[in-house]
């Protein structure tokens, strides 16, 4: 009961998620440099990336060095509203040490590890990238992505953690072998508002060995 309640919470609270126009991966991006912005971007920034390769239902992506803003889950049924929040009043609503307002931008990435805490991530906009503001919150933080490169499996609908966990689990079955990918992380990464019916775009990640 609770847990719905949570999500409900965070469903109407996601105000500030950018709405897009994206859809399904458009098989047209495989094999090639991606040379604009991907249609399920939208009008938005996401990250630069590059496609090595394909599978039947997966591509393999080199990233470009990126700087995110983050933040670690804490305990309690709302941590996810938590963690989010934070990151919007860092960067929408300027609770920065510049007290800019950004633009949003996509995706929102939740990295999930058998080490470490679960974060959630925020890219910053391309003028801040090398130059971010230092968070007011202690509880946020500037995080420099590397070159990262990937394996990705996409997916449509309204995407729960069960669905983002079954997508995993699909993933590593495409992929067969354990020794292609790193074993104690994971990402799950989401592209469109609460308020985008249709055309529905998500991801999960599996960093390259």
């Amino acid at each position: 009961m609770m847990m719905g309640v949570c999500k409900l919470a965070v469903l109407l609270c996601l105000i500030c998620l950018p709405v897009s126009s994206g859809s399904i991966i458009d098989r047209l991006f495989r094999r090639r440099e991606v040379t604009g912005r991907p249609e399920f971007c939208g009008s938005y920034q996401c990250p630069n990336f590059t496609v090595v390769s394909a599978g039947e239902d997966y591509e393999l992506r080199q990233y470009e060095p990126t700087t995110w803003v983050a933040t670690a889950r804490g305990n309690g049924w709302f941590s996810t509203f938590y963690m989010y929040m934070r990151l919007v009043k860092y960067t929408v609503r300027g609770y920065n040490s510049l007290e800019l307002r950004m633009p949003m931008t996509v995706p929102i990435v939740t990295k999930i590890s058998t080490t470490a805490p679960e974060e959630m991530m925020f890219m910053l906009p391309e003028d801040r990238q090398k130059d971010p503001p230092m968070p007011t919150n202690a509880l946020v933080y500037i995080v420099k992505m590397p070159a990262l490169k990937v394996y990705v499996r996409t997916f449509g609908g309204f995407a729960s953690d069960s669905d983002y966990d079954n997508e995993i689990l699909a993933l590593k079955s495409s992929l067969g072998s354990d020794n292609q990918y790193e074993q104690n992380v994971a990402y799950k990464v989401g592209y469109n508002s609460p308020f985008t019916w249709f055309n529905r775009h998500n991801e999960v990640w599996l960093v390259a060995a």
